[in-house]
């Protein structure tokens, strides 16, 4: 009797993904190798832990430059992201400063590795699932945080140092140069002026102080001279735009002056700009900052001084219309905004200098005070709502009319407009009143039914007027 035989299958091959990281630049542009020194040593060894396990390796995960206390970093994130996908065995780093330098980020990370079926190997340190590796793991992802935090206080410390001698910290700005200087055959790390680029910025300071230009104009006049940024390894090298000259505008490192963390100090470096014209630069920019002078494409005399009911700033602009015509306009900010905007119309320039003009011939200066005269006191118009009527005139006290006066008799004798009772008609005692045989009835208000009652605004018009008429009278009371 023949027995069917199973074919056996082929024992399952480990796989392995690998880590590697260095923490700045500084070791990777140490050789010719793109990648440093480092980086080949850790790979290395990692090759030989893996072919020790039996694992093949299925990808590799290079961080260049990327510091290891924080979780941040590309090549971590696509680790863990493919780890699903992935499946591997082993995820194997040189050691564990290498998967991170903080003790809670490094506890997070063997949770996630493990998670998804994965095991943690090191090739300097034992990791296991045994109580005695959990302990050694955690000791040594805290010695690795202590480690951190300890150079980070040493580091904060050499720079308060090179502070206080009056050192540059970082890269140099636009028209210096880091270079390094033998000092006692010593190298030390210096800030010279770029020969290249000096001129330039200080033509962007000369330029700039003489309020012809605003920064928009600089940008483009820096561009046409061949201003642009120092490439890096990162970055290519291209032009300034606003925020980088409006930056170099502010900056008094140009004056020789050093500053860490808003503290100021004069520095070593050689200063490529006049303090007297640096703080003429800053009056100007100052003074845009204040009139709200933001226009980037057109100017006018009036931009930054005008003001909405609303509240928000009016600017100004040039508009295309359909006919091919340009119009000008004044209009509120507060259409840009994304708190919503006020109802204000576009107001023509025209019509803008005019109502400008009209209100600085009020404005007189005394050579005494010179303060503003006080407001000229302005008789309204009466509006037609309030005509005068013909009112007939009555001499009894029911008679629901109003007793004949002129206006002289009228109780407000200030030219000021006011809103107190005492602005009312001094004929309020002839006011028609409720038959005085009638039990309980109560005198009538002049101000409920002698006159119909206008709209409020109406009555604070008249209110304004200082009460220099009397209400019209109502046909139904009359």
């Amino acid at each position: 009797m023949a027995v069917a035989t199973q074919p056996k299958t082929a024992p399952a091959t480990a796989t392995a993904v690998i880590y590697l990281r260095v923490s700045s630049q500084g070791q990777v542009n140490t050789a010719h190798d793109p990648e440093g020194y480092s980086i080949p040593a850790q790979r290395a060894a990692a090759l030989r832990h893996a072919e020790s396990l039996g694992a093949q390796v299925v990808a590799e995960f290079v961080e260049l430059g990327r510091t290891g206390t924080t979780t941040r970093r590309d090549a971590l994130q696509r680790l863990l992201a493919e780890l699903p996908k992935l499946r591997p065995t082993y995820v194997i780093i040189y050691d564990l400063s290498r998967l991170a330098r903080d003790d809670f980020d490094a506890l997070w990370l063997l949770a996630e590795i493990e998670k998804h079926g994965a095991k943690l190997e090191s090739t300097l340190e034992r990791i296991d699932d045994s109580p005695a590796g959990r302990l050694l793991y955690t000791v040594m992802a805290g010695v690795n945080a202590f480690r951190s935090r300890g150079d980070a206080v040493k580091v904060k410390s050499g720079l308060e140092r090179k502070f206080l001698a009056g050192g540059h910290m970082g890269p140099a700005p636009i028209g210096y140069l880091n270079a390094k200087e033998i000092v006692a055959d010593r190298e030390v790390a210096v800030v010279v002026p770029d020969p290249d680029r000096v001129e330039l910025v200080q033509m962007a300071f000369e330029l700039f102080a003489t309020g012809d230009y605003s920064i928009t104009q600089l940008v483009d006049i820096l561009e046409d001279a061949g201003l642009r940024y120092r490439a890096t390894p990162k970055k290519p090298s291209k032009p300034m735009n606003r925020s980088m000259v409006h930056r170099m505008l502010r900056d008094d490192f140009y004056i020789g002056i050093v500053t860490l963390k808003g503290a100021k100090r004069d520095g070593i470096h050689t200063p490529i700009i006049d303090r007297e014209l640096f703080e003429q630069v800053q009056s100007i920019l100052s003074a845009h900052r204040a009139s709200g002078d933001r226009s980037h494409k057109h100017s006018h005399f009036l931009k930054g001084s005008l003001h909405c009911e609303c509240g928000c700033r009016l600017g100004y602009g040039r508009h295309k219309g359909a006919s091919g015509g340009m119009y000008e306009y004044f209009s509120c900010l507060s259409r840009v905004r994304r708190r919503g905007s006020c109802q204000a119309p576009y107001i023509p320039v025209e019509a803008t200098e005019q109502a400008v003009e009209r209100m600085n011939r009020r404005i007189v200066l005394t050579n005494r005070s010179r303060k503003p005269s006080p407001r000229p006191s302005v008789i309204m118009p009466r509006p037609r709502h309030w005509s005068p009527r013909k009112r007939p005139t009555a001499t009894t006290a029911g008679s629901g009319n109003w007793a004949t006066s002129n206006r002289s008799s009228s109780s407000c004798t200030t030219s000021r407009p006011s809103r107190s009772r005492s602005c009312r008609p001094s004929n309020v005692a002839s006011r028609p009143s409720a038959p005085r045989h009638i039990a309980g009835a109560k005198p009538r208000s002049p101000m409920s039914r002698t006159y119909s009652r206008p709209s409020r605004s109406r009555w604070r018009w008249w209110m304004r007027a200082g009460c220099r008429m009397q209400p019209p009278m109502s046909s139904a009371n009359g």
